[in-house]
């Protein structure tokens, strides 16, 4: 499986390649306890990004993204995407009070998030180590992979 993710990134011009990736995320784990997904995508658009991944697939396990993989911050409510559910949204448009509050503090929480991804994509970037506030880094591939890869059937 590893294979088949380190092949694809060796072939990025290919169209099938990029599409392989499409829904790859690189997960990150902050000491404090705080979790990050950064989509490859992003990550491949950044120089030294290709080998930054070539990197992870090297030394971390796959986790593979299912349906319930991420869980609305507001409900709890399990899904393929990260964030608030539809549900909750629809809430928070009726002005429930409670969620919009909840919606408002998960807001300030995702800024902090997106900062301190903004800092790994700058260290990927410029080829220095990654900052001592990331405890773990791990790579997390779309299920479609697990059908199509030749040693899952």
């Amino acid at each position: 499986m590893k294979n088949y993710l380190y092949s694809a990134l060796m072939r990025l011009d290919d169209e099938e390649a990029a599409d392989v990736l499409y829904y790859d995320l690189v997960e990150v784990v902050w000491r404090d306890g705080a979790v990050g997904h950064i989509p490859v995508p992003c990550l491949l658009d950044v120089e030294n990004g290709r080998r930054f991944l070539m990197r992870i697939l090297e030394n971390c396990d796959l986790v593979v993204r299912s349906g319930d993989f991420f869980k609305c911050p507001i409900c709890g409510a399990r899904d393929y995407y990260a964030g608030v559910c539809c549900v909750c949204w629809e809430m928070y448009y009726e002005e429930d009070e409670v969620v919009v509050r909840e919606i408002k503090d998960y807001n300030r929480y995702k800024k902090g998030i997106n900062r301190r991804k903004k800092n790994i994509i700058k260290a990927i970037k410029e080829g220095v180590p990654l900052p001592r506030s990331v405890k773990d880094i791990g790579y997390v591939t779309d299920p479609v992979h697990v059908v199509r890869h030749p040693s899952m059937q």
